[in-house]
């Protein structure tokens, strides 16, 4: 599902950062291939730790990047 952003802060057009934040519970441990857009440079934190970070400088756009993060 492609989150668009924009339409949540639609005055801020330039120099913002914005966080997304996520828990949930698993029965499990398995591993979950994730895809992601930006615009600009991405950070990506799983179990507390940064498992991704790339920094563009480019249009958004989904599925930009990839990364399978350990799901515990």
């Amino acid at each position: 599902q492609v989150l668009d952003l924009d339409k949540l802060f639609p005055n801020a057009k330039t120099d913002a950062v914005v966080y997304l934040y996520h828990s949930f519970e698993s029965p499990k441990a398995y591993k979950w291939p994730l895809s992601f857009g930006s615009d600009d440079t991405l950070s990506v934190f799983a179990n507390g730790k940064r498992v991704y970070h790339e920094p563009h400088e480019r249009p958004a756009a989904p599925d930009q990047d990839r990364v399978t993060i350990d799901v515990k």
